[in-house]
Order: C-alpha cells, then structure tokens, then sequence
C-alpha cells in the first residue's frame, strides 16, 4: 500500500517563532508584572495578570494567524491523516468523505489548503507557497475517489394525445 505525504510550513520555523515570540511578549510581561506594584499603589496580583495577558494574547494571535492548521497530510489507504504542529494532535479522515480540496488566501501573500469533509467541517492547512499548494491541492484531487453517478435523469417526451399532458421517462 503506497502512501502519499504532502507537506505545509515548516515545523521547526514555526517552534522556532512561536518560541521567540514568546520569549519577547514574556520579558514584557514579566517587567509589566514586575512595575505595577512598584508604581502604583496596586497590589501585585493586578500586575501579574496584567502580565500574563501580555504575553498569552499576543502569542495566541500569532498562532491564530500565522501557525494554525495542519502541517501534514498523509494519504494511506482509503484515510486522509491530518498532523498539526503538536505532534499528538491529529485528525482522521475517510477519503470519501472528503468533498473539497481548494487554496484559499492567506496572510502575507501565502495560502492555505482548505479540506471540506461531508458534514461542512472545514480543516485548513498551515500558509504556505502559493505554488506548493496549488500541486497540493491538485494531488489531493487526483487520489480522491470519484463519485459513482447514481444520478437519475428525465427526459421530457412529446405529449401523448391520449392522455392530454405531458409524461416524464425515467432513465437509469
């Protein structure tokens, strides 16, 4: 059984920012924390929340905007594998349910892999080159499933003079 991996972002650059980013906003908060009791009459449980949110908003915004999503998709059988930038975080897909693969936008001229499964979930992939994902998308199109066309179509017919309207033939 063969298995195909595509590939988004780059882990280790985003451990890397996510890493230095929180190194900054924590100096931050920590002097923040650190001054408020000194300079105001405050105690310093103010100041230490003060703090935190110095640090965990930013650093959440950055992950929202810039980090989110999936890292990998493995294709192995009849399953779509999601990997996210946690290593234990991972999402299972039946490869039939899988009803759209697109780019869409992202922040500063990247895009994104969009998956929409049957239920109207939608999964999207770390930003990444706009390129890249094109042929990723185009990959994930070529090994999904095609549909079986159990479509049934009607034809319209001429009316029939004896019975005065119009009768639909059902074609299988």
């Amino acid at each position: 059984m063969t298995s195909v991996v595509l590939q988004f972002g780059s882990r280790s650059g985003s451990w890397f920012a996510l890493g230095l980013f929180s190194a900054m906003f924590g100096l931050l908060g920590w002097g923040v924390a650190r001054e408020i009791p000194k300079r105001s009459s405050r105690d310093s449980t103010f100041g230490r929340v003060l703090g935190l949110a110095m640090v965990v908003g930013p650093v959440v915004m950055i992950y929202a905007s810039a980090l989110s999503g999936f890292y990998e998709a493995q294709i192995e059988g009849s399953t779509l594998t999601l990997h996210y930038l946690v290593p234990s975080v991972v999402t299972e897909i039946a490869l039939v349910d899988v009803v759209a693969a697109r780019p869409i936008p992202a922040i500063r001229g990247r895009q994104r892999l969009q998956i929409v499964d049957r239920s109207g979930r939608y999964y999207e992939s770390a930003t990444w080159h706009r390129a890249s994902i094109a042929q990723s998308a185009a990959r994930l199109k070529e090994l999904l499933p095609r549909p079986p066309s159990n479509r049934l179509r009607v034809e319209r017919v001429q009316p029939v003079p004896s019975a005065g309207r119009e009768r639909a033939r059902w074609v299988g």
